[in-house]
């Protein structure tokens, strides 16, 4: 089930780090009138599991360039970057296919008031529709490279390559991923995410949540602070993320506790981040609404030749 969130979530293209946010929350706003979708990422709690100064040092480069180039902080996906220049032939090159439709903002470090590193940004999605259509013909080929696949499933994902089935779908603020699936395969799936809701509600977590007085991560937390549902079609299992049609949904995807070794490796080289309230990046929200996104000149070079015809 988590690997599903995420390709809602993860918009970007994803540069491994050691980089973690203890939570990212995410509003999405349907703007019907302008065909867009404006959406508000913030992750609270940014921080690196690595364990030597070198790996640590590296993690910062890469969070510096979420203010740099406007890439995202993603917990547990160390930071998306669609200006990291792919190999030829890399799986990540085809990623470049959704840059056409997107706006992205650099945001700004603050501190949260918890007193965490933290990050916020702005991004637009424009033409949703045939932004799906372009994340569903990613997902197909995706879906199709994975290994363990019964011979079933991979009919039936072919016959979907085959028919172009829309495997994304955006309905207003909502997102549903529609995976063709085998039932053996379908009850595999279900299978594993019972166990993972076991493990989830196990004592450790519980008394970790009692101790910490804060939710513990897992996909207890996930299902509680999301709208989702998990639909068994024909052949097809749908995740259905946020309330389908609505103008406004709020996400949150929970990471892991929080630790201080990026705060101070940040303010060696600069000043603490500023104290900023949610109200506040709220305020600034509503003002992207009313005006043109304000890409950084790396990401806004990279659209300019997205856009352009081929041979030009």
């Amino acid at each position: 089930m988590p690997s599903r969130l995420s390709v809602l979530f993860a918009f970007l293209l994803v540069v491994p780090a050691c980089l973690e946010v203890e939570s990212m929350e995410m509003r999405v706003v349907a703007d019907g009138k302008h065909d867009r979708l404006d959406i508000m990422i913030v992750s609270r709690g940014v921080w690196s599991s690595a364990r030597n100064d070198s790996d640590l040092a590296s993690d910062l480069g890469k969070l510096r360039r979420c203010r740099e180039v406007a890439a995202v902080p993603v917990p547990g996906g160390g930071v998306l970057d669609f200006t990291q220049e792919p190999d030829a032939g890399d799986d990540a090159e085809r990623y470049r296919e959704l840059v056409p439709f997107l706006e992205i903002e650099a945001g700004a470090f603050f501190t949260d008031e918890q007193g965490r590193l933290s990050f916020y940004q702005f991004l637009r999605v424009h033409r949703p529709k045939e932004f799906a259509a372009a994340c569903s013909r990613l997902l197909r080929k995706a879906m199709l490279a994975e290994k363990k696949l019964s011979a079933t499933t991979r009919a039936l994902l072919e016959k979907a390559a085959n028919e172009e089935m829309p495997v994304v779908i955006i309905d207003g603020a909502g997102f549903c991923v529609r995976r063709p699936l085998a039932d053996e395969d379908h009850r595999a799936e279900r299978a594993e995410l019972a166990r993972e809701l076991e493990r989830s509600l196990d004592r450790a977590a519980k008394d970790a949540e009692r101790e910490q007085r804060r939710p513990a991560p897992s996909l207890v937390r996930t299902l509680v602070d999301n709208d989702v549902a998990i639909v068994r079609r024909a052949g097809v299992t749908e995740y259905l993320i946020g309330t389908q049609g609505s103008e406004v949904c709020d996400y949150v995807l929970p990471g892991k506790a929080y630790e201080d070794n990026l705060m101070k490796a940040f303010t060696a080289g600069e000043p603490r981040p500023p104290a900023v309230t949610q109200a506040i990046i709220d305020k600034q929200f509503a003002a992207f609404h009313a005006r043109e996104a304000r890409m950084p000149k790396a990401f806004a070079e990279l659209k300019q030749r997205a856009q352009q015809p081929a041979g030009r």
